[in-house]
């Protein structure tokens, strides 16, 4: 009977040591691969930041547009200006200058107020072109008189279309440096893929709309929303209707273009949200395994 259990034991034992080796050899053929780290992805990050801030700037752009129009639609039509008036008015009426300006040896025609706009040349991915320098300031000829009203600034924000450049407008010997002629925003190229300019102008005889600050009875500038550091300006349209469907034009092709991009953001950011939401389920469940 010793004999019998002495034996059963050697080969429990042998058994065992089979079982282990087997196991060993089994892992040394089949090694435990370690876990791959999620890798971060550069060009998603890069996706993100663009989208964001691209959203930014359209919220921006849109709450601008709608200060304008506030400003717009609450000023204060007047006929005359006095000097207890005070705030944000409008005068409409028909422009009645003596003076005539130009721009000598560049255009032909003479205006009651004529303002010369700046543009540089600016790439992106959607390709090169001509863009408003805003950081330079515009020359100015003339000023304007409105219901015998004299309005004099060194800026305008003109609401109305671009002075067309061509034959008509433009000496002939400058015919040439006109770029895109017919468009609704026809430059004059001083250096090619450098520095061009646009014109604003007003005639005698025009009817417009103007809009500044009521100040010792004179029509003056005053700064745009959101621009404390930029140079004051004076509103002129032909009319109070256009120039709100103007700036509601802009507003809704940035609320166009902020939409898209939030449609684009959103799935990036519900993954985001539940990776974040993972992550910290996993940790509560440790924190609470551990206590």
């Amino acid at each position: 009977m010793e004999e019998e259990a002495g034996a059963q034991l050697v080969n429990e034992k042998s058994r065992k040591k089979l079982k282990r080796s087997e196991t060993y050899t089994y892992q040394r053929k089949h090694p435990k691969r370690p876990k791959k780290k999620q890798s971060i992805s550069w060009g998603l990050l890069l996706f993100e930041a663009i989208g964001w801030i691209v959203l930014a700037g359209a919220a921006v752009m849109v709450w601008y547009t709608s200060s304008l129009i506030s400003i717009i639609t609450d000023s204060t039509p007047v006929t005359q200006l006095t000097k207890d008036m005070t705030g944000i008015v409008r005068l409409e009426g028909e422009v009645v200058t003596e003076g005539a300006y130009t721009e000598e040896g560049v255009l032909q025609e003479t205006y009651a107020l004529l303002q010369k706009e700046p543009f540089r040349w600016e790439c992106s991915r959607s390709g090169c072109d001509f863009k408003l320098n805003d950081k330079e300031a515009p020359a100015v000829w003339g000023s304007l008189s409105v219901n015998g009203q004299e309005i004099q600034a060194d800026r305008y924000q003109f609401y109305s279309s671009w002075l067309p450049l061509d034959y008509r407008t433009v000496e002939p010997d400058q015919v040439f440096r006109v770029d895109e002629i017919g468009s609704s925003r026809p430059l004059l190229v001083k250096n090619p893929k450098s520095t061009a300019y646009g014109y604003h102008a007003v005639s005698s005889g025009d009817w417009i709309t103007v809009i500044g600050q009521a100040r010792n009875g004179r029509l003056q500038p005053f700064t745009l929303p959101g621009s404390d550091h930029s140079e004051p300006v004076i509103l002129v349209g032909d009319h109070v209707d256009q120039m709100i469907s103007k700036e509601k034009g802009i507003r809704t092709l940035y609320m166009i273009i902020g939409t898209l991009v939030m449609l684009l953001l959103f799935p990036v950011t519900i993954r985001r949200l539940r990776n974040l939401h993972q992550r910290i389920s996993i940790r509560l469940k440790q924190r609470a395994g551990k206590m």
